[in-house]
């Protein structure tokens, strides 16, 4: 009898360690949970939101590059003043705020000590210059009661905003 005991033990410790086993290998197979982000699979996720930065940028050179050729087809036809309001008001800023965030991006290349100078260079002059002019133009007809006013505060953080989230956008 106490070997029929021995027998039994031997056997009860080798069941445990099959299912042990049994289990160990059972985790390996099952599937596993799927990282989500936003509803989908974190892979799916990158490559749309990379698809939608790069049609953003796309969309961003492309209006620069609309601004550029209608200035110089107005002055080449001297049909400036023909204009709709708006778009003659476009036209008339985005050279001069172009040139002169270039300015200040060459200065901030220059001149290391600038606290916005290691930011300032993250993105090209133009579209910095179309950002600023849209998001500007959109605080304006939004304005309360009518008056065309916004405040410095607003303004500067909103265009800000607007170029942090493109610069993070254009560096993915």
């Amino acid at each position: 009898m106490n070997h029929t005991f021995r027998g039994l033990m031997t056997f009860q410790g080798s069941m445990d360690e099959i299912d042990k086993h049994f289990r160990k290998m059972e985790s390996q197979f099952m599937p596993q949970q799927k990282k989500m982000m936003a509803g989908m699979g974190v892979g799916k996720h990158t490559i749309l939101k990379r698809r939608q930065v790069k049609m953003e940028t796309e969309a961003w050179e492309q209006t620069a590059r609309e601004y550029q050729e209608m200035l110089e087809d107005m002055c080449e036809q001297k049909l400036a003043p023909n204009l709709p309001y708006v778009k003659s008001l476009f036209l008339g800023w985005f050279e001069p705020l172009r040139d002169a965030i270039l300015a200040e991006q060459e200065l901030c290349k220059v001149n290391l000590r600038i606290p916005h100078g290691a930011y300032f260079n993250d993105l090209p002059a133009d579209m910095m210059a179309v950002i600023t002019m849209h998001k500007l133009m959109g605080l304006l007809m939004t304005g309360n009661g009518g008056a065309a006013s916004i405040r410095v505060v607003q303004a500067a953080s909103v265009v800000g905003e607007a170029i942090e989230n493109e610069v993070i956008d254009f560096e993915i």
